[in-house]
């Protein structure tokens, strides 16, 4: 195995299968012998609590983290701005994604083989998109080429279409979350108005890593997951 580990972010619509893919794929690389965090792991990581000293040290690195990369956090901004202008919601999108992008360095000091992500900084740039009613177009396009860069991970898109999406979130029958409290005709509405942005993500991050993989996420999980294992083991050879 190389040094650092192979890092694999899940993108797509929700509903698709980004977490149920890449909790079975996790589970099938551990049982190969393979070091792969687990997704509460993941979560574990990306969570600050000042209940011990060690989280405000934490607090500590990662203001210095955004200091470094303060380019980078200023596209987040004006991107965010553009989408809940002159709301205080942007700024908290804008730390929340800089802190994706901190766990990340975080998750490659742990010396594992494998990372899968069921979601990581480019889903919550969509997930940012969904939250309001436009947005724009070049600040987004700097702002996926910028994270394209900034991040050495292998992309896996889960494609799906709006209404089977919209369904699926509606069988979750979750009770909090803007898009879990939409009906499912205002939910299909969304994702399809919302699919533009989606596509200019793609675009921008095939531009910059070609290696960009699509998944067809209407396929049975045992297809899914295997294609997604497939993908991995080739990578790793």
């Amino acid at each position: 195995m190389s040094n650092h580990p192979h890092i694999y972010e899940f993108i797509g619509m929700p509903g698709s299968g980004k977490t149920t893919v890449a909790g079975h794929v996790i589970n099938h690389l551990k049982a190969d012998g393979y070091s792969v965090p687990s997704i509460k792991e993941i979560i574990k990581v990306r969570t600050f609590k000042l209940n011990r000293p060690s989280q405000l040290i934490k607090y500590i690195s990662f203001f210095f983290f955004c200091l470094v990369n303060v380019l980078l956090f200023y596209k987040v901004l004006t991107f965010s701005s553009s989408v809940k202008p002159r709301n205080t919601e942007s700024y908290i999108y804008s730390i929340v994604l800089m802190r994706h992008l901190y766990y990340i360095r975080t998750l490659k000091k742990k010396n594992y083989d494998i990372i899968i992500m069921d979601e990581g900084t480019l889903q919550y740039v969509w997930s940012i998109v969904l939250s309001g009613d436009s947005f724009s177009k070049a600040r987004l396009t700097k702002l996926v080429r910028a994270l394209s860069k900034k991040n050495d991970v292998n992309l896996l898109f889960m494609s799906f279409d709006a209404k089977s999406a919209a369904d699926r979130v509606k069988k979750r029958n979750l009770k909090s979350g803007r898009i879990n409290l939409l009906s499912s005709q205002k939910l299909e509405s969304l994702l399809t108005y919302h699919q533009k942005s989606m596509d200019i993500i793609l675009e921008n991050i095939n531009q910059i890593k070609p290696s960009l993989k699509r998944i067809k996420g209407g396929k049975p999980i045992n297809e899914k997951v295997h294609t997604v294992l497939n993908i991995v083991e080739f990578n790793i050879k």
